[in-house]
């Protein structure tokens, strides 16, 4: 029998940690459906922080800010995050990771690899992004990194290098967001199977498993 072929639409910030966490929880998913499903997954823009300066904003400071000036529940939010990165094999370096980000150039890169290079190519560059900023606390929208990500996820460089250098996709991560919101999105992860099934938040591998079994046997 030949698996099912399924569309996976999945909206995310490069810095969002519950993003990475669940895009781990859906490859392990993925891996046990394996011959069942065939999947083919789409990146589309979310940024958390659309207002960040240059240079973003320590990590510290950030979560004292956005969890209401609340000590213990920094702490705890932080913990939580680490133990659910362990049970999905994704690695989230808080001794690294130090400040949170702008992503707007970023996603910028990610809506231009899937555009010319394909859903692979920019499933590919949305892996590097998450490494780079989760793995080593780089910044996700410097051109260094960007570029080093372009040449990870095997994409033309001068053409990534022209697109850094201007304005182009900006209106695109714009209308992208504009969209999302329209839909009802707001907040992130958010997952669209086969364009009818919506999820919401950070899922299990067990509930990514029954959402893809699901989707498949329809």
């Amino acid at each position: 029998m030949a698996a099912v072929a399924l569309r996976i639409d999945i909206v995310s910030d490069i810095v969002c940690p519950w993003c990475y966490v669940g895009y781990g929880a859906l490859k392990q998913a993925l891996k046990q459906l394996e011959g069942q499903v065939d999947a083919t997954i789409y990146w589309h823009a979310y940024e958390l922080n659309p207002d960040m300066p240059s240079g973003g904003e320590l990590l510290e400071d950030y979560l004292y800010r956005v969890l209401a000036h609340n000590d213990s529940l920094r702490q705890a939010v932080r913990q939580e995050i680490e133990a659910q990165a362990a049970l999905v094999g994704v690695p989230i370096d808080y001794e690294r990771v130090k400040r949170v980000y702008n992503t707007f150039d970023a996603h910028r890169l990610l809506l231009w690899a899937g555009a010319t290079a394909g859903p692979e190519a920019q499933t590919a560059l949305q892996e590097a992004l998450f490494e780079h900023y989760f793995e080593d606390g780089d910044d996700p929208c410097s051109p260094e990194v960007l570029l080093t990500a372009v040449v990870q996820a095997g994409l033309d460089t001068e053409e990534a290098l022209a697109i850094i250098d201007s304005d182009i996709g900006r209106d695109a991560v714009q209308a992208n967001h504009q969209r999302l919101h329209e839909m009802g999105i707001t907040s992130v992860p958010a997952w669209i199977i086969n364009e009818h099934h919506w999820l919401q938040g950070a899922l299990s591998v067990e509930e990514f498993v029954q959402a893809l079994n699901d989707a498949a046997n329809v």
